[in-house]
């Protein structure tokens, strides 16, 4: 069976998603049930392996990459932030720890949301408004002219919002998901531009549609009124 390159072969696919996390260096510190049960690994190889070793039974990938993966997602990643790579995600959490999920749906869920900017954003992008979209994982999926001239600088899809805004003051993925999900006290925070000293309201919303798993950001500078 040809299989592309990342991609987790069909008749192999876990029917849930499996988390493992490991350590910076890639080292395995814990697997859920389901993760030791697809990759068939007793719990207690924690600690005894890497990632690589772990996930080479089950991906198609070689070792080698894995092992890459790893070393780039230790060293580059921030807190909240995400590498993909086909059906596999890894996001960084606190304590220098890594997260990695394999599921049915992540591989396809990136390349469906490029196609599934929906047309309501094609009308947005022309509004003189500063909008963007934010995905779950935190990064910036969309922008359009009136955001970009607000920050003074081009943003590309795909770039965490982190290395954009900052000053959150908690991890960027909780705020997201507890906006997308309706559990947030407010969506309005304050952020910091990262390559100046503006103030930015961002204020989050439902994406209605605009984009499949995230959040339509609202930007206003207030950097006179702060000072204020």
């Amino acid at each position: 069976m040809a299989v592309v390159k990342g991609e987790v072969p069909t008749d192999t696919m876990p029917t849930e998603a499996v988390t493992l996390i490991s350590d910076r260096k890639g080292r395995l510190l814990t697997l859920s049930p389901a993760a030791a049960s697809w990759l068939y690994l007793p719990k207690e190889t924690a600690g005894q392996m890497s990632i690589a070793d772990a996930l080479v039974l089950r991906l198609p990938d070689t070792h080698e990459e894995l092992q890459d993966l790893a070393s780039r997602a230790g060293s580059t990643l921030r807190r909240g932030e995400s590498l993909w790579h086909g059906h596999l995600r890894v996001t960084r959490l606190g304590l220098g720890r890594l997260e990695w999920s394999v599921s049915p749906s992540l591989g396809t869920q990136r390349a469906r949301a490029a196609v599934q900017l929906s047309d309501r954003w094609q009308v947005a992008v022309n509004l003189p408004v500063p909008l963007a979209l934010f995905d779950l994982t935190g990064h910036i999926r969309a922008i359009n002219a009136a955001a970009e001239a607000l920050l003074g600088q081009e943003v590309t899809p795909g770039t965490p919002v982190l290395n954009v805004l900052e000053g959150l003051g908690r991890p960027m993925v909780d705020w997201l998901r507890e906006v997308h999900e309706g559990r947030a006290l407010s969506y309005v925070e304050f952020l910091n531009d990262v390559q100046g000293d503006k103030v930015f309201q961002v204020r989050l919303s439902e994406a209605h549609g605009m984009i499949p798993d995230g959040v339509l950001a609202i930007l206003d500078d207030v950097t006179e009124l702060k000072l204020l």
